[in-house]
């Protein structure tokens, strides 16, 4: 349930310090960070009765002594610092997809205490800290999801990760190829110019050779025949296993041979045919077939 009754923004904004750091903090730290503005003594009594309306807030949540206050909410509070933290490093696409799920926007975005400078100062260190943690996340779960052919699930995380930082070029390009990888060309030129707007409002820069290299290749994809393959005449069953896992193989940029072994007759062909049809849209410079049947040595 939320938690109502803060006797003022500096009570809330306390709450939250204690919470973020996690360690015990001196009662004269505190006093300066809230109340610099204050003689000490008037900064330490101030402290006191903002703990107090804390206290029965939240009883048992912090720890206190004369000298030092720490938070230790336990089973009593669930924080989301540390569930984000224990999912992060469990470094499993699941637990970082419940991570992702968890950030819903910067770290105490819109809060600000006007007389307290250095509580914004810390409160910038921490929203960078934890944003830069998104957005490591958000790029590995995108490679992730590309090289296991789950396309949709790739363009929502990279496409929030364009949001969160949209003068990121190479996220720019990435977007770009999910979209023509998807079938949706025309909206990965579009990107483009979308990229050169952010680009040049935000940095004042046009976009590097990569991504407009990027752009020309889709933009020849998009004017191109059909990929140079065998027609199918019959269809293909019982094959999706199989399919499957070619498809990923074919993803992985680390692939750069793939063979299909097998006895005679059992569909090498067919299958080699059908996967290089389904992958069409993932690879910009075209998908040929080559008959080697008449091939008689292995000396080229």
């Amino acid at each position: 349930m939320p938690v109502r009754g803060f006797e003022s923004r500096k009570a809330l904004g306390l709450l939250c310090y204690l919470a973020a750091e996690r360690q015990p903090l001196s009662r004269a730290h505190l006093a300066d960070m809230f109340w610099c503005d204050k003689p000490e003594a008037r900064g330490l009594g101030n402290l006191s009765r903002v703990l107090h309306n804390l206290a029965s807030l939240m009883p048992g949540c912090l720890a206190t002594n004369r000298r030092s206050i720490q938070w230790q909410g336990g089973s009593r509070c669930w924080l989301d610092l540390d569930a984000f933290d224990e999912l992060a490093g469990k470094n499993e696409a699941k637990q970082l997809a419940e991570a992702v799920d968890l950030y819903r926007n910067d770290f105490m975005a819109g809060f600000t205490i006007d007389d307290c400078p250095e509580l914004e100062v810390w409160l910038a260190r921490e929203r960078q800290h934890w944003r830069d943690r998104m957005i490591r996340i958000l790029g590995d779960l995108g490679s992730y999801c590309s090289r296991n052919q789950d396309i949709h699930r790739a363009l929502d995380y990279t496409r929030r990760l364009v949001r969160m930082e949209p003068w990121r070029e190479e996220a720019h390009r990435e977007l770009m190829r999910l979209l023509a990888r998807s079938g949706q060309r025309t909206a990965a030129l579009a990107h483009y110019q979308s990229c050169r707007q952010e680009l040049a409002q935000g940095l004042g820069i046009e976009p590097s050779e990569e991504t407009s290299q990027l752009y020309q290749r889709i933009r020849q994809a998009e004017s191109a025949s059909p990929p140079h393959l065998p027609v199918e005449t019959t269809p293909l069953v019982d094959r999706e296993a199989e399919l499957a896992e070619l498809s990923r193989r074919l993803m992985d940029p680390s692939c750069r041979l793939l063979t299909i072994v097998g006895p005679g007759g059992i569909g090498k062909t067919r299958v080699a045919i059908k996967a290089a049809r389904e992958c069409t849209d993932s690879f910009l410079d075209g998908v040929y077939f080559v008959e080697l049947t008449g091939v008689l040595s292995s000396k080229f």
